[in-house]
C-alpha cells in the first residue's frame, strides 16, 4: 500500500517520490481512471508552493500523457478548489502536489475523484497493486501550460455559496497563509467579499512553508488579530485544506 492517511508522502528523491516511483504513479493512476471511467480521459493537476512540486509535476504529466490521458495544469492552488473545479466538471480526476502541513523537504501527491472526494480505500488499493508491477520509465521535463482562468472560476464556485456583494464589508480579517497554496487566493477571496484583510506569512515561499507559520503556529495569529484589533484571524496550512 502506497497510500498513507492522505495520498502518498515522502521526500522527493527518495521511497515513493523518486522519478522512477513518480512515473509508476502516474501510470497505476491512468489504469484506475481508464477502469473507472474509459480511456483518454483527463486530469486535473495543481500544487503548492514546495520547491520540489513543478519536477514533480512534470513526471506525473509524461507518465500520464504516455498512458494515452491529457492533463490540465492549474498552477499554485488551495486543494478544496481542485474539488470544487473537478465538481464542476473540469476534468475526470484531480492530483494535487502537496505535503499538506507537513515541512517544505517533504512532498506528496494527493488524488481527489470527479465528485471532490477522496477516494476508497479499494481505490487505493488498487492503485497500490498496479504501481507494484509496473515499470518505471521517466521521460524529459514535460512543457507544462498552465491555465489562470482556473484559478478564478474557482473562486467565482467558491464565492457563489455566499450572500451577492460584498457581504463582509466593514470587517478586519488577519490571513496567516502559511507562505503556500493559500497566498494569492486566500486574500483575493476574502477582499472581493468586502473585508479589510491583513495578511501575514503570504509571500509564495516552497523553502519555507509552514515553517514558524500558518495553522500548525496559530499563537502568531492570535498576536496579529489583537494588533490589528481584528474580529477574525484565519491560519492555513500549506495546500489550504486546513484553517484554524
Amino acid at each position: 500500500m502506497i497510500f498513507g492517511t492522505d495520498g502518498v508522502r515522502d521526500i522527493p528523491g527518495t521511497g515513493l517520490l523518486t522519478p522512477d516511483s513518480i512515473d509508476r504513479i502516474g501510470q497505476a493512476i491512468v489504469a484506475h481512471l481508464t477502469s473507472e471511467v474509459a480511456p483518454g480521459g483527463s486530469v486535473l493537476i495543481a500544487r503548492d508552493t514546495r520547491v520540489t512540486g513543478a519536477e514533480i509535476e512534470s513526471l506525473l504529466a509524461g507518465a500520464i500523457r504516455r498512458a494515452g490521458c491529457t492533463t490540465i495544469h492549474a498552477g499554485v492552488l488551495p486543494t478544496p478548489a481542485v474539488s470544487l473545479l473537478l465538481m464542476d466538471g473540469v476534468a475526470d480526476l484531480g492530483l494535487v502536489i502537496s505535503a499538506s502541513h507537513n515541512p517544505p523537504e517533504f512532498n506528496g501527491i494527493k488524488i481527489i475523484d470527479a465528485s471532490g472526494a477522496k477516494l476508497a480505500q479499494d481505490q487505493e488499493h488498487s492503485i497500490s497493486e498496479t504501481y507494484a508491477i509496473s515499470e518505471g520509465k521517466p521521460e524529459s521535463q514535460q512543457e507544462i501550460e498552465v491555465i489562470e482562468e482556473l484559478g478564478v472560476q474557482y473562486l467565482d464556485k467558491l464565492l457563489s455559496s455566499f450572500p451577492e456583494g460584498e457581504f463582509l464589508a466593514g470587517l478586519k480579517v488577519v490571513l496567516d497563509c502559511a507562505r503556500g497554496a493559500a497566498c494569492h487566493w486566500g486574500p483575493e477571496a476574502f477582499r472581493r467579499a468586502g473585508a479589510d484583510v491583513t495578511v501575514v506569512h503570504g509571500e509564495p515561499d516552497g523553502a519555507r512553508i509552514n515553517v514558524g507559520c500558518g495553522s500548525l503556529h496559530p499563537e502568531f495569529l492570535g498576536e496579529e488579530v489583537k494588533r490589528t484589533n481584528s474580529v477574525l484571524g484565519i491560519a492555513f496550512d500549506g495546500d489550504a485544506d486546513r484553517a484554524l
